[in-house]
């Protein structure tokens, strides 16, 4: 699980990817990426590439909380 924050929108994608990158590279260093991988739904292919998991559907949604 990675992730991160930010006063904006922007913000908190630029950090989030950020720590991605950060921990996919210590994954690499410490020779566990192709573990976390797999266990994230890619498939190792030929030629040292790695097939994304298929996504049936992506939706946003928000939700309303009323503050106690």
């Amino acid at each position: 699980d990675v992730s991160s924050c930010g006063y904006t929108i922007d913000e908190a994608r630029h950090n989030l990817n950020d720590a991605l990158i950060g921990f996919l590279e210590s994954a690499r260093d410490r020779g566990v990426l192709s573990e976390i991988l797999e266990e994230a739904g890619y498939k190792f292919q030929a030629a040292n590439k790695w097939d994304p998991p298929e996504f049936l559907k992506l939706e946003k949604s928000s939700l309303t909380l009323q503050h106690a």
